[in-house]
């Protein structure tokens, strides 16, 4: 009796494969490589909108997005880099998982790959893989295609809810750091139900996946150049973030620990060998620092101090300069068209954005050691508020191209200084006064802006560096300067024009002003009309407060009524306050200083109401105890 065979059936793979692979392996090779190549500009995008480079060696340490959030480019400044990312991301999610449905997983891995190692995102790499899998996977393979790509994005989604947003914002700011990789999410399944609609109806061609892709990447970087623009990426990235305000290397360090460790060891005292250097400790510590002020007026250290990374301000320097020169001058790659970087040089933002630039260059070229403060505290501080001559180009430029910028302020009291120094006194008048008009209105329309604004969520990037309180120092620089310069003090005799002039050029940092000082009262007459304010210098110049305080009061008495009298009363007053409040004194002795203080600040503002330091005047006053 003959047996039935039974037949076998040849069990299905657990991974399947899409309809686009029935078409001729050129084809499909083919448009695989067109959508590689859509892919890969979409990472590079990425990588220079959020690492700053086409190509970044740096790995992330973590798989939170919260980074991308706020720099380069943060969103609650420019909104649209919502948008902008929204629609990278949807690119990212989209193709791997489109391929792996409409051909197969391993069609996927090498967008994975381009996600991990060009963009940079570990997390949202695993997610996708996972979500390529699935799709990919005979039980999520449905009927519909467009409801398994929804169904097999949720590790994205999740990925996306545990690592997406910013977790020390307020509730409203928090919700909103997700909205980048939520609209993310929705634009993948934006872009998966085009390409499998069309799909539907021309069997799933190989073009679908790469036109599709290219055609969200177009849009991509439409948006991001007519709302944000590569020349405000370039800004945020060069330029607003190198401030030398914030930089640790031009912040005051002590260098007493050195020095101490310098004198006391063994090895570096082998080096200080007699006659080159005194055997006893304490002059040995004022020959060292007298050698560190000798070199570092050539921003050197000496071979035997040991420099720490916090005061290697030289090569910080160099670095933020050469950041500055990536916006001001950046250099033509060699794979862009001549004209799109002229167009790109010329552009509006960059234009904006240049008289910043060109503003922290030159105040980074000013900044220079204080060697009296060095010498005295033996601490490394640095001061900007002297033109030199040198930095006289980079402030020409940012006056004479960017006239109408709040940065240009600036530029004009640096100007006005050496014009005057130049005995072009009429000159630097006409620049002052321009400048004081600019800050008036500024500081005026400052205060209808921070009315505007200060409620908002998402607020505007900063139009200017220049602060308020900033304004208001120059303000009072440009007004002392103003009159300086003013009829009491210039004079018809050309003698008096040219010591006025060789006054205002004196740096106050520097090491020898009381030589110079004491020489240009040499050369003026005691009854000349500078010769008040040479006093007041050299008064300030004493280091004793008590003592200061006497030579001001006694500079009063000598010089009533004049520009140098009036500014000595107001520094006198404003001694006392810091005699009151930093001295070891005791308490009737304190309330004494503070007593005299508030009599002179009243009777300053009562009989000069319209000085210059009226109002610095009333708000110390303001702020005494009742």
């Amino acid at each position: 009796m003959a047996k039935d065979t039974e037949s076998v059936k040849t069990p299905k793979s657990f991974m399947t494969q899409g309809p686009t692979l029935h078409y001729s392996h050129a084809n499909v090779n083919g448009c695989f490589a067109l959508a590689m190549f859509v892919y890969i500009l979409a990472a590079l995008f990425w990588s220079k909108l959020l690492l700053g480079v086409l190509i970044s060696w740096d790995f992330p340490e973590h798989f939170h997005l919260e980074r991308y959030i706020f720099s380069p480019l943060s969103i609650f400044e420019y909104p649209a880099q919502i948008f902008v990312l929204g629609l990278l991301v949807g690119i990212f999610v989209a193709v791997p998982i489109l391929s792996s449905q409409l051909m197969s997983f391993k069609y996927s891995i090498p967008y994975l790959l381009i996600l991990l190692l060009i963009a940079k995102l570990p997390g949202l790499t695993l997610a996708v893989t996972i979500c390529s899998l699935a799709v990919a996977s005979r039980p999520l393979r449905f009927r519909s295609r467009f409801i398994s790509i929804v169904l097999c994005n949720c590790p994205v989604l999740l990925y996306f809810c545990f690592f997406g947003g910013n977790k020390n914002a307020d509730s409203v700011k928090w919700a909103l750091s997700f909205s980048p990789w939520i609209y993310g999410l929705l634009n993948s399944l934006a872009i998966s139900g085009i390409a499998l609609l069309i799909g539907h109806f021309t069997r799933y061609r190989p073009g679908l996946i790469w036109s599709t892709a290219a055609v969200f990447l177009v849009v991509t970087m439409v948006v991001f150049q007519n709302t944000i623009n590569l020349a405000e990426l370039d800004y945020q990235l060069y330029i607003a973030k190198n401030n030398p305000e914030i930089i640790n290397e031009f912040h005051s360090h002590s260098i007493t620990e050195t020095l101490d460790h310098t004198v006391t060891s063994p090895q570096s005292r082998s080096y200080f060998q007699s006659p080159f250097y005194p055997d006893e400790t304490i002059a040995l510590r004022t020959a060292l620092k007298k050698e560190l002020q000798n070199r570092l007026l050539h921003d050197r250290w000496p071979e035997w101090f040991e420099v720490s990374d916090d005061l290697r301000y030289q090569e910080k320097r160099q670095q933020l300069l050469k950041e500055y020169e990536k916006f001001i001058n950046p250099r033509k790659q060699w794979f862009k068209p001549t004209f799109v970087h002229n167009a790109l040089l010329s552009s509006r933002v960059r234009i904006k954005r240049m008289p910043i630039a060109l503003y922290y260059k030159a105040m980074l070229s000013e900044l220079s050691v204080d060697l009296n403060v060095l010498a005295e505290k033996e601490t490394l501080q640095f001061y900007d508020d002297y033109p030199h001559r040198e930095n006289l180009p980079i402030w020409h430029r940012l006056f004479s191209e960017y006239p109408n910028s709040v940065e240009s302020v600036e530029a004009r009291w640096r100007r006005a200084v050496h014009l005057a120094g130049m005995e072009k006194f009429s000159y630097a008048s006409e620049l002052i006064d321009s400048a004081l008009a600019m800050v008036n209105k500024e500081l005026n329309r400052e205060d209808i802006a921070i009315a505007d604004e200060s409620e908002k969520i998402f607020r505007k990037p900063q139009a200017t560096v220049i602060t308020d309180f900033e304004l208001k120092k120059l303000k009072t620089k440009l007004e002392y300067l103003r009159q300086l310069i003013g009829s009491e003090n210039l004079t018809d005799d050309a003698k008096t024009r040219q010591l006025l002039a060789q006054f205002i050029l004196l740096n106050p940092h520097d090491r020898l002003l009381a030589n110079y000082l004491e020489e240009l009262f040499g050369q003026a007459e005691e009854k000349s009309s500078i010769a008040d304010n040479i006093l007041l210098a050299k008064a300030m110049l004493v280091p004793d407060l008590i003592s200061r305080q006497q030579q001001l009061g006694q500079l009063v008495r000598q010089y009533p009524g004049t520009d140098g009298g009036i500014h000595a009363k107001f520094e006198q007053a404003c001694l006392k306050l810091t005699i009151w409040k930093e001295h070891n004194l005791s308490e009737a002795e304190k309330e004494k200083y503070l007593s005299e203080a508030r009599g002179e600040l009243e009777d300053f503002l009562k009989k000069h109401p319209d000085s210059i330091f009226a109002q610095q005047a009333g708000e110390k006053l303001a702020a005494l105890p009742k």
